[in-house]
């Protein structure tokens, strides 16, 4: 009876132990990068709002003035982070749209843009659904990234794929 107690409990830290809660990191943008206003009214769109409108992506271009974003209606499932298939078919619309490489800004709520400041954990780096705009400029501050007051509109081109997108 021992014996049995024991191999069930030694098969259940042997499951455990092998999952993976991890961010993929292959895709992420890499370097500094300073937020626009109209950078900063995007993100705050995809970051801020109720439970049930679940930000997917969000893509800058590798020039850093265009930006991809993707978000789903959320009918009650628990919130997740995308994995690297996920991540590359969304990375593959933006490159293919703006005809140049697409990087990792953020997954779901989790910023994921290594500037060397940013620890880029689920804990850390994550951003609240219910923040306000100066929630999210403090945490993007605390995070590394300069924030500025120039608003580079003809400069910023912002997609938004539809669901459409790529269906023939």
């Amino acid at each position: 009876m021992k014996i049995k107690i024991f191999f069930t409990i030694l098969i259940f830290f042997i499951i455990n132990g092998t999952i993976s809660y991890a961010v993929p990191n292959n895709y992420n943008g890499k370097g500094s990068i300073i937020i626009s206003k109209n950078m900063l009214e995007e993100l705050f769109e995809y970051f801020i709002g109720p439970k049930s409108k679940q930000p997917e992506i969000f893509l800058i271009s590798e020039d850093k003035s265009k930006f991809y974003k993707k978000s789903f209606r959320n009918y009650g499932q628990k919130s997740f982070i995308n994995g690297s298939g996920n991540i590359k078919r969304h990375k593959l619309k933006c490159e293919i749209k703006f005809k140049q490489n697409c990087n990792l800004f953020a997954n779901a709520r989790v910023i994921v843009w290594d500037n060397g400041i940013n620890p880029m954990k689920k804990k850390t780096s994550s951003i609240k659904y219910n923040s306000t705009k100066e929630d999210l400029v403090i945490s993007l501050n605390e995070l590394g990234f300069e924030i500025s007051d120039v608003n580079n509109v003809d400069e910023q081109n912002i997609i938004i794929l539809d669901k459409n997108f790529g269906k023939n």
